[in-house]
C-alpha cells in the first residue's frame, strides 16, 4: 500500500472496470464507508470518471491494484486533479485482497500521525468473510453483510486453490493492532464455491 489515510476528506474507490476482483474486493469497504467506487480503463481516466471525481468533491481516491490493472499514468490524471491517492496492490487477486484487509482493520498511525487503515477490528469483532475470487456473484452478494459488521472479504485464486492472500493476512495479525485471534470465518457460498479442501486450508493457516 502506498500513501496515508485522510480521514475527514471526500473519498472513493477506483478500480479496473475490466475485471472484476479488486472491485469486488473493495465492495464490503465501500458499502461501510459510504465510498463510490468508481471504474476505470487500465490506461487512461475517462472524462466521465474526472468529471465525476469533481462533481464529487472527491480528495482521496483509493486505487485497487497494481499498474496492470490501472496504470501510472490514470495516478498521475488524478493527481493533476488535486486528489491524493492510496494505492493497494498486491502481486496477485488474493493479496490485493489480504493487503485491503489490513487497510481495513489497521488502527496504526504513521510517524505524522495520519492513520495507515480504517480501524474496523477496533469496534468490531475480527472476522473476515472468504470468498472464491475467479467469480463475483457471492462475494457482491455477501458486500452488505461485510460492510454492516466491518468485516473484510479476502478471496480464494479459485474454488480448489488458496493462494497466498488469506494466510498472509493471518500472518500479519502482529501489525494490525488486534488481538492474536480470528473471532469468526464466513464463507460465501457452498462447497462448490469454496471446497472443504480450501475452507480446512483457511483455518489452517489461522495462527493458534
Amino acid at each position: 500500500m502506498t500513501g496515508s489515510m485522510q480521514p475527514r476528506r471526500r473519498q472513493c474507490v477506483r478500480a479496473t472496470g475490466q475485471t472484476f476482483p479488486d472491485a469486488m474486493s473493495a465492495s464490503a469497504m465501500s458499502y461501510a464507508q459510504k465510498w463510490p467506487i468508481l471504474l476505470t480503463q487500465q490506461a487512461a481516466l475517462s472524462t466521465q470518471a474526472s468529471a465525476a471525481i469533481v462533481d464529487l468533491g472527491i480528495k482521496q481516491v483509493i486505487v485497487m491494484g497494481g499498474p496492470i490493472a490501472i496504470s501510472d499514468a490514470v495516478v498521475l490524471q488524478v493527481v493533476a486533479l488535486g486528489v491524493s491517492v492510496v494505492r493497494i496492490a498486491g502481486t496477485d487477486l488474493t493479496d490485493t485482497a489480504q493487503l485491503l484487509a489490513e487497510f481495513e482493520l489497521s488502527s496504526t498511525v504513521n510517524g505524522s500521525g495520519q492513520a495507515t487503515g480504517l480501524g474496523w477490528a477496533v469496534s468490531h469483532a475480527y472476522g473476515v468473510n472468504v470468498a472464491r475470487g475467479d467469480f463475483y456473484a457471492d462475494a457482491l452478494a455477501g458486500s452488505v453483510v461485510g460492510g454492516r459488521t466491518k468485516t473484510p472479504i479476502v478471496l480464494t485464486l479459485n474454488p480448489s486453490t488458496l493462494g497466498t492472500g488469506i494466510p498472509a493476512l493471518f500472518n500479519a495479525e502482529h501489525a494490525l493492532a488486534v488481538p492474536n485471534q480470528v473471532d469468526a470465518v464466513t464463507v460465501l457460498g457452498g462447497p462448490l464455491a469454496v471446497t472443504p479442501a480450501t475452507l480446512n486450508a483457511v483455518l489452517a493457516s489461522i495462527p493458534s
